[in-house]
Formats: C-alpha cells, structure tokens, sequence
C-alpha cells in the first residue's frame, strides 16, 4: 500500500520477527501468527505483533524469565463474542518473580528491567487472541 505517502505505514502481510534466545519455536497447530511490526518494517515504528493461540498451545511452557530494557504490554483475549472477558483458558504468567494466574482476558503491562516469563497456559479450550508491543524499534 505504499503508492500514497501514508500507505506504507498500513501493514497487512506478515514478516517474520528475528527470534529472540527465549523465544520457543511454535508449529501451526499452536500458533497462528498474523502480523509483526518494527522499525524493519515501516520506518520508525515500534514493535507490536499479534498471533492467535491455539488449544494445541497448552501443552508446554512457553518461553524463559528475561527482561527488556523498553516497557511492554502483553495482551490475552478470549474469542467469545458473547462473552469476551472468559479468556477460556488458565495460564501461569511469571512478573517479577511473582507468579499471576490469569483466567479472562487481559492487558499485562511490564515495566522495563522486570523479568518477566516464561507463560505456562495449563488449559486453553478456545483460540485466544495474544498481541504484545514495546516502546522500542526492534523486538529484544
């Protein structure tokens, strides 16, 4: 979409994010990813992505305890349209040492330089929607 001078800043195709060390590695039948942004992508844009999270996802821990050096939001949402806060799922979210079981959807905001994972879903019964985005050019 970049024939205009703000075309190019609406993304619809999928690139690849660079892993990082924690990051695990997902089959299609945990994970669907369906967009990433950076500053590799659109010039000056700061990281978001977004994939949904399939049931096969709740078979193992995901990811280790790391920490950034920018803040970072994570974003879990159920896929009810009817009942949108019923996450459908139970997960493990480890913040700072603490352990958080959440159960509906939600917004976990991490502060930068508070160690965060890994994320242990211990039951996920419906596709929930996960996107997560940090005040910095490039995911690490």
């Amino acid at each position: 979409m970049s024939e205009t001078k703000y075309g190019k800043y609406i993304i619809t195709e999928y690139k690849p994010k660079e892993l990082a060390p924690w990051d695990p590695k997902f089959t299609v039948e945990e994970l669907i990813p369906i967009l990433y942004l950076d500053n590799s992508v659109a010039k000056g844009a700061f990281y978001v992505e977004s994939a949904w999270h399939l049931p096969a996802f709740a078979k193992e821990t995901h990811g280790e305890a790391h920490q950034h050096d920018y803040d970072e939001v994570l974003a879990f949402f159920g896929s009810n349209p009817k009942d949108p806060h019923n996450l459908n799922a139970e997960a493990d979210v480890y913040i700072g040492g603490e352990i958080h079981t959440v159960t509906r959807s939600c917004l976990i905001f991490v502060p930068k330089g508070v160690k965060h994972g890994p994320i242990i879903f211990k039951r996920l019964d419906k596709p929930i929607f996960h996107f997560s985005c940090g005040t910095t050019k490039k995911y690490f």
